[in-house]
């Protein structure tokens, strides 16, 4: 079996094995081949299988995609031994004999396997090396130095003296190099008499331990810092934009007021009141997106909900002379959580809004029930222009958004992970009539179990049943 590895750019050293027959996404979006590199597109380049062949083809990336130095614009066929180039990473075709780096891990790169753990035959000598293998996975990375892990493979090895050093060993000596180290840099461990074989595997161990741990607490921190800038970005982005539409407004509204202007005061008013509404929206879609306690599921009736929504955005929608309506059979009693599906449903009609055209565009709300897959069934429906094919899929991510400067990206991955909080799911239709049908599906009755058992968030996978004819 192919796989493909990193040879050069941020996730060097990682492998990705290609299974016969089945496609594979190429980007820092890729749930089989995920990348760090900043400079790599969420969703870079696809690997398709031909029969016996594969062939690799760019989807619009940013930075394009080269096979052997050669900027590609159709499916391009690669061999074993091939480079492909996206961004700064460097990729080359391998013969994969054993799986190394699977589907969405941040292992870091091994540039070789751990040795085999082989235990002493004393009982006492036993627990000395898995107390040492036990203290050095709670290392966690950086919680400790190198004059920790000498003292702990001392102990646990019985040694009588460790260090780092690059001199000559002794026939008494084990000398261990550091992968991660640059120069000659080793651990030495010595004794009184030759070391036995198990004690120079489990050193080789407890070394790779030391070092693999390090080397993954670094990976995290990397990926932490750079989602964390990516966010504050995003933010950033969308309170400027804020800042922006109310600076506009404070300035109508102060030339009004110096020229007593009342007409031209009440013209920068709506200004105003549109961008704090958008600060509004930006805060509750936040702490929704962030919130981690647990809902607070009574059953209740959805459409006492659906009839505050309504009157709360009533007159929104009659300033922008845009019919809000609402439709269905009355649902029965539904377990659900006010507030949290209060956010969701606002989220959805007001996406509406944006999408629909002035004057004759039409937002429907509207309610039914699913019996045979035993859901409630609440729809915001629009005549805007629908959702385009190539966004159906990123539409779902956090900070994604077909909106422009008008959206944060936000609206649609709170009310999705509302929905899956509450053991449901949000579907998007695209009818033939055009416009655009999401659907928040709730189960009927609440399943077996505390919904308090677990603090797991609902995955972040794509559903195939969030996207229908």
């Amino acid at each position: 079996m192919l796989a493909i590895e990193v040879i050069q750019g941020p996730d060097r050293g990682r492998r990705f094995p290609l299974p016969p027959g089945e496609p594979q996404l190429l980007g820092r979006s890729s749930e089989a081949i995920p990348l760090t590199d900043r400079s790599v597109s969420r969703r870079h380049a696809e690997l398709t299988p031909n029969g016996d062949e594969w062939l690799i083809r760019d989807l619009k990336s940013s930075n394009g995609t080269d096979v052997n130095g050669t900027l590609i614009h159709a499916p391009t066929r690669v061999v074993l031994g091939d480079t492909i180039r996206c961004g700064q990473s460097l990729f080359t075709l391998i013969d994969n004999v054993e799986f190394i780096a699977g589907p969405g891990s941040s292992s870091p790169p091994s540039r070789h396997y751990p040795p085999p753990m082989l235990l002493p035959t004393d009982a006492e000598q036993q627990q000395r090396v898995l107390a040492m293998i036990w203290n050095i996975t709670g290392y966690e990375g950086t919680s400790a130095g190198m004059a920790e892990l000498c003292s702990t493979l001392s102990l646990g090895l019985g040694s009588i003296r460790v260090g780092e050093s690059i001199q000559a060993a002794t026939p008494n000596d084990i000398m261990i190099p550091l992968r991660h180290a640059d120069g000659t840099t080793q651990i030495a461990l010595s004794f009184e008499s030759p070391p036995e074989p198990w004690q120079h595997s489990a050193a080789e161990l407890g070394i790779w331990l030391f070092e693999t741990l390090g080397e993954a607490g670094r990976v995290a921190e990397r990926d932490r810092l750079a989602a964390m800038g990516e966010t504050v970005a995003v933010i950033s982005h969308a309170v400027k934009n804020i800042l922006q539409g109310l600076q506009g407004g404070a300035g109508a509204i102060e030339l009004a007021i110096s020229r007593g202007d009342l007409e031209l005061a009440r013209e920068g008013w709506p200004i105003l009141a549109r961008n704090l509404d958008r600060i509004h929206d930006l805060t509750f879609n936040m702490l929704a997106w962030s919130r981690t306690s647990h809902l607070d599921l009574a059953a209740g009736s959805i459409q006492s909900l659906i009839d505050e929504v309504v009157a709360l955005q009533r007159p929104t929608f009659e300033q922008r002379r845009v019919r809000l309506d609402t439709a269905g059979e009355p649902l029965e009693a539904v377990p659900f959580d006010a507030p949290a599906l209060h956010q969701a449903v606002l989220n959805l009609v007001l996406n509406a809004l944006e999408a629909v055209p002035p004057r004759r565009g039409v937002v429907c709300i509207e309610t039914s029930i699913d019996q045979l897959r035993q859901e409630a069934v609440l729809a915001v429906v629009d005549n805007g222009p629908g959702v385009p094919l190539a966004s159906q899929q990123s539409i779902f991510e956090p900070f994604s958004s077909n909106r422009g400067q008008r959206g944060t990206g936000l609206g649609l991955a709170v009310t999705r992970r509302i929905a899956a909080a509450h053991g449901g799911r949000l579907v998007l239709h695209t009818p033939d009539t055009g416009g655009a049908r999401f659907e928040i599906r709730l189960p009927l009755h609440v399943a077996d179990g505390d919904p308090g058992d677990t603090d797991v968030p609902p995955s972040t996978r794509i559903d195939p049943n969030e996207f229908e004819p």
